[in-house]
């Protein structure tokens, strides 16, 4: 057996020989990556992967910068900007932006007078149902009434009040003056005369305006000498009281105007005579006073701009924090006859005080005592006495507050007959004109309705 070589013997892993020892720790790390990468590529030992998400179609427009995908965006269809708006946020927030330079495009507009806090998607749709030639945009009817109607009256004062309109005094002539307040339910169309704690005046040609459920009521005459001046009628406690006040108040006066905005209440110009003087003494008033409703604190402001001046017999209407004075006139009692009219129109910042003529693109020819309402951006004026000519009209004008854009408004069905110095409420859809003068005093109720047939696309929905 000497001689013969034995064969080497396999690797031994357990033994402790230096050679093994050596090789294992040389090739431990080798082995251990082996192992790794074997049990990672297992089915069941691998861990779950985030798949790459990959889009289903490729919109290039999102590759260009945003300042020309507003560009482009701005130039497409009142439909597109619906639809487009659903594709992701980005686009919905310049869709947003792009329907500001649409109605720029599609509208005339007279420079920008009121941009601000305007839905401009709702201003686009609206004002294309507003001066749509379709005459079925708007239609007049003179509906069944029920309950304790109002005698025939003018120069009274109508607020809204909720869905209500409270109606107080006026005059049926000179000496014949009113002190009933009456309530019309505009849900029910029931006339109600309640029964009212306090002392209200026989008087007319004096103003309201509703803040909350209180009417704050300013000015009038009872015909025979008597102006009177601040009072309220809580229409829930139905009580009429002559509240104390600070600070200066006006004079008391008629055919003025007034507006609420928030908590405040505005009166501008009117006329009045001094107790016991002749007409010559007549006056004709063009300031401005602010009464804070809280406080109850009169005070007349410092005020800049362009000033509309003396006037009597026109309006005065607010629209959000802005108030849009329109018309009047100057009335001189002898020879009784009117010796200025006026059919501008005046918007006034109550926040920076400021006054500016508005320079408008057509015009409303009427100027003195128009039956007036607004609706969201717009000022409405039914009848009124023509600016050029010495009678008065029936005739419908808007004015847009947003592009200073005077036009006539053309309705459906049976126009009511000329008429002056009555009411409009807006509430709902429904425009409620009641009383006024046409030619004598009456006891009409003539309802406008706005017929929406089509809702305002949302960007949820096509255009």
């Amino acid at each position: 057996m000497s001689g013969r070589k034995k064969e080497p013997a396999p690797p031994n892993n357990h033994s402790p020989s230096q050679n093994n020892t050596t090789h294992h720790t040389l090739t431990q790390p080798q082995n251990r990556q082996t192992l790794s990468t074997s049990v990672r590529s297992h089915p069941r030992c691998s861990p779950p992967t985030k798949k790459k998400w990959v889009p289903k179609f490729y919109f290039p427009l999102l590759a260009l910068p945003a300042e020309i995908v507003f560009v482009i965006v701005s130039f497409l269809t009142p439909s597109d900007l619906c639809r487009i708006a659903r594709v992701c946020i980005k686009l919905k927030d310049l869709s947003r932006m792009s329907w500001k330079p649409l109605c720029e495009r599609e509208y005339e507009f007279t420079g920008m007078l009121n941009s601000q806090d305007i839905n401009w998607q709702e201003y686009f749709y609206l004002r294309k149902q507003i001066s749509s030639p379709k005459k079925n945009a708007f239609v007049w009817s003179t509906p069944e009434v029920y309950g304790d109607r109002p005698s025939p009256r003018m120069a009274l004062s109508g607020v809204a009040v909720g869905t209500k309109i409270v109606y107080i005094g006026g005059q049926l002539e000179d000496y014949v003056r009113y002190d009933d307040i009456y309530f019309f339910d505009t849900e029910t169309m029931r006339f109600t005369k309640p029964i009212i704690q306090g002392n209200p005046p026989k008087f007319a040609r004096h103003v309201a305006v509703a803040i909350e459920q209180r009417v704050f009521v300013f000015g009038g005459f009872n015909g025979f000498g008597v102006y009177y001046s601040l009072a309220v009628l809580d229409t829930e406690k139905l009580t009429w009281t002559y509240p104390e006040t600070h600070g200066t108040a006006p004079i008391p006066r008629t055919n003025h105007a007034a507006a609420a905005v928030g908590d405040k209440m505005y009166i501008y110009g009117g006329n009045y005579t001094p107790v016991g003087t002749a007409d010559e003494e007549y006056t004709v008033l063009g300031d401005l006073f602010v009464l804070n409703t809280t406080t109850m604190t009169w005070s007349e402001p410092t005020t800049y701009g362009t000033h509309p001046g003396p006037r009597t017999a026109h309006t005065l209407l607010a629209v959000g924090s802005t108030l849009y004075l329109f018309g009047g006139g100057i009335w001189q009692p002898k020879p009784d006859r009117w010796i200025k009219k006026f059919n501008d129109i005046y918007h006034f910042d109550t926040k920076r005080m400021l006054w500016t003529k508005i320079r408008t693109s057509g015009e409303i020819p009427i100027c003195s005592f128009p039956i007036s309402f607004t609706v969201h951006h717009w000022i409405f004026f039914f009848g009124g006495q023509k600016i050029t000519e010495h009678y008065i009209t029936n005739k419908m004008y808007y004015y847009d507050t947003v592009c200073g854009m005077c036009h006539e408004l053309i309705a459906d069905g049976e126009t009511p007959k000329p008429r002056d110095l009555g009411t409009a409420s807006f509430i709902g859809d429904r425009a409620y004109m009641f009383a006024g003068s046409s030619g004598v005093p009456v006891n009409d109720l003539d309802v406008l309705t706005w017929m929406r047939t089509t809702a305002l696309p949302s960007n949820n929905a096509d255009a």
